[in-house]
């Protein structure tokens, strides 16, 4: 009986005092969590230069005083940290009312609905989203989306309003409303609706000429028949995607160019996908090397590389497009776009790695992309006499943009970089971002 009574007596006391506890610690948590945002409000203060477009920009702010993207989430369940973009201010979810921290927006001009901004996984059905974490392919936007931290996703609008869609890579498909592009994208599908363009594209398709008279071109379907065109060179039409993977034990450069040749992608892609199965392996692997002839590639489509190798050595290369003879060129027109898709540190879009020194390699339109670098021009000795011709497109590496190697080389007269197209130089070593 006594051992009864004390049970009962510690549920009563843990009845009433669990709530007291939880709602305790929900109190601290909501304390720490409007003193974060009254920090990030005073980051956003202090930082007059910056233009706050989307809720990266806030946040771009907020780091430069100590406030990464893991240290920016609310403690106090269920609420959440939002970004304010008509006045530019972070503010609080508390229990699904909008607090302002300090309240120094009158009531009047607060914002509401999409003007607010939310950091998520999901594209949130209320607020506008800036998308981290995500590894699907496509998304749809419900509101202005800033998707330029998940890689190149593509993006899909089709509401009435007018919103921004910031991208990193990905195509745009607008399908009602305005979209106010942002970032840089690969492709424009506008099927309605009404497009601003404030950062960079592709193309529009809009706008893409296809080859209407076939006579002239070898038309290949499947990756054996493009081998085969490949080994007689001359005008080769792609009428189907064609998807490859290498074992690169056992071969290590999935097509080889060695007659002048050009490839219309037609709006269809090469894939290609390298497997390293031995660790101790040493292996170049390209999906398309040229050695002594020319490739041209025209139209629009994707000429994309994935290596999927454990081998983490600097000579492990691997590159989507490869120089690899002495008197080679590459020349990339209209909308074509070229990915390295990921690999080891040393993988390229384009790569220039030969022992002789007259390759040309010449850029003008589409896009250059690599999860790691986009272009690497390499020129062993002050002999070099070839170039790379920058005149326009988009070249865009995670690590670096254009990696020109050459101690010895006059890198000055290797590297042509048209008056329009702008890049800095970083370093000794030529790096250019």
């Amino acid at each position: 009986v006594e051992l009864v009574i004390v049970i009962a007596v510690i549920a009563i006391l843990a009845a009433v005092l669990i709530p007291t506890f939880a709602s305790i610690i929900n109190k601290a948590n909501i304390s720490k969590d409007t003193q974060l945002i009254r920090n990030l409000n005073t980051a956003l203060v202090s930082d007059t230069d910056a233009e706050f477009i989307t809720m990266a920009d806030a946040l771009a702010a907020a780091e430069e005083f100590g406030y990464d993207l893991e240290k920016i989430n609310a403690s106090a369940t269920n609420n959440e940290i939002l970004w304010d973009s008509k006045n530019n201010v972070f503010c609080y979810l508390n229990d699904g009312v909008i607090e302002y921290i300090p309240e120094s927006v009158e009531a009047g001009e607060k914002a509401s609905g999409a003007e607010l901004w939310v950091i998520s996984d999901t594209v949130s059905e209320t607020y506008s989203t800036y998308l981290v974490n995500y590894e699907g392919e496509s998304v749809e936007a419900k509101h202005s989306l800033d998707v330029s931290a998940c890689g190149a996703v593509d993006v899909v609008y089709k509401g009435t309003a007018s919103v921004i869609i910031k991208t990193n890579g990905g195509n745009i498909t607008v399908e009602g409303g305005t979209v106010n592009h942002y970032g840089k994208a690969r492709y424009l599908n506008k099927v309605a609706g009404t497009y601003n363009e404030f950062g960079v594209i592709v193309a529009d398709l809009a706008e893409i000429e296809m080859v209407e008279d076939t006579s002239d071109w070898t038309i290949v379907t499947t990756a054996d028949e493009l081998t085969t065109a490949l080994a007689n060179g001359g005008k080769i039409l792609l009428n189907d995607n064609i998807s490859v993977t290498n074992n690169i034990s056992e071969k290590a450069n999935s097509f080889e160019v060695t007659v002048d040749t050009e490839i219309n992608l037609n709006g269809y892609n090469i894939i290609g996908v390298h497997k390293n199965t031995d660790d101790t392996l040493n292996q170049n692997n390209v999906l398309v090397n040229v050695q002594n002839a020319s490739l041209t590639l025209s139209g629009y489509g994707v000429v994309s590389l994935t290596y999927e190798g454990t081998n983490m050595q600097w000579n492990a290369l691997s590159s989507t497009l490869r120089l690899s003879g002495s008197t080679g060129t590459i020349t990339i027109n209209d909308a074509v776009s070229v990915e390295h898709l990921g690999g080891t540190p040393m993988s390229y879009a384009t790569d220039c790695y030969a022992t002789g020194n007259s390759n040309t390699l010449n850029i003008n339109g589409g896009a250059l992309t690599s999860a790691y670098i986009a272009i690497r021009w390499f020129y062993p000795n002050a002999a070099s006499t070839g170039t790379l011709n920058i005149n326009d497109g988009i070249i865009s590496g995670v690590s670096r943009d254009i990696w020109a190697q050459g101690s010895t080389a006059d890198l000055s007269s290797i590297i042509k970089i048209a008056d329009t197209y702008a890049v800095t130089v970083d370093g000794v070593n030529y790096f250019f971002d």
